[in-house]
């Protein structure tokens, strides 16, 4: 893509990672001092999606997420659809768009993290 603006004489390249990807980067550098990655290899006990599609949207996590369901993790899913890994899931959490996420944001804070 650099090359192609350099051939058109502007030094100017904007992709969707200047908007999605690189302020996770950015985000996840500050917060934790490196990017986190999720360990599939060791399987863990129970994944979490929360509204997160990742055969349509993640599918590098695909892959790993199926092989850890298979080894036994647990899944959860969180959101209003019935999406593939919702299907398959353990628990199924149907949120209403706009109206749940702040009472999933108040359990997850003062009952899960304390």
């Amino acid at each position: 893509m650099t090359r192609l603006a350099n051939m058109l004489g502007t030094p100017n390249v904007a992709s969707a990672g200047f908007v999605c990807c690189h302020p996770m980067l950015n985000a996840s550098r500050i917060t934790f001092g490196s990017l986190l990655a999720s360990d599939y290899e060791y399987p863990p006990a129970c994944i979490v999606l929360c509204g997160i599609n990742p055969p349509g949207t993640f599918l590098y996590h695909n892959i790993p997420i199926h092989e850890a369901l298979e080894r036994g993790s647990k899944l959860i899913v969180i959101d209003p659809r019935k999406t593939e890994l919702a299907a398959k899931a353990d628990y199924w959490v149907r949120i209403r768009p706009g109206s749940e996420m702040m009472r999933f944001k108040y359990t997850l804070e003062h009952q899960l993290i304390g």
